[in-house]
C-alpha cells in the first residue's frame, strides 16, 4: 500500500472521567500525535560529535473541534471534566493502524471567534508509563 491522506480516520475516542468509552470522531476537526524521546548527551572528552543516549518514552495528544455537549457523546461532556486527575484511554486508528495510550489530560480550553464560531482545544500528555506503540 502507498501513501494514503488522513481521509479514512476511523477512530477516535476517549473514556470519560468514569472509564466508559466515548466515540467522539465527529466532534474532532485536526489532531496531532507526538511520541517523543528524551536524550542524554553523553559526549566525552576524546570525541569530535555529539553522543547521546535515548532516555524515556513520552507521548502527546492534542486534539481540536467543535464544540458539543450533548451528554455522554459530545467532546465538551468528555473532555471538560480536565480536573478530576484521571488517566483516560485515547484509541486512535487510521488506515488500520491503531494506537492507544493512557493518558492524563492537560488542558481543555473553549474559544469563541469573532464569526461566531465556538471551537476547543485540548491537549493530553502520556499518564501511565507504557511505551506506546503503533499496531
Amino acid at each position: 500500500m502507498g501513501k494514503e491522506s488522513g481521509i479514512g480516520w476511523t477512530t477516535f475516542s476517549v473514556d470519560d472521567d468514569g472509564g466508559n468509552v466515548r466515540v467522539i470522531i465527529n466532534d474532532i476537526t485536526d489532531v496531532g500525535i507526538a511520541i517523543p524521546a528524551a536524550e542524554q548527551i553523553s559526549t566525552g572528552l576524546d570525541k569530535s560529535a555529539e553522543e547521546r543516549i535515548r532516555l524515556l518514552q513520552d507521548a502527546q495528544v492534542t486534539a481540536n473541534g467543535i464544540y458539543n455537549p450533548t451528554l455522554l457523546t459530545g467532546a465538551h461532556s468528555v473532555l471538560s471534566t480536565v480536573n478530576h486527575g484521571v488517566n483516560r484511554t485515547y484509541s486512535m486508528a487510521v488506515s488500520a493502524q491503531t494506537l492507544a495510550m493512557e493518558m492524563l489530560l492537560e488542558s481543555y480550553e473553549l474559544n469563541r471567534g469573532a464569526d461566531g464560531s465556538l471551537v476547543f482545544a485540548s491537549v493530553a500528555n502520556l499518564g501511565n508509563g507504557t511505551v506506546p506503540a503503533w499496531s
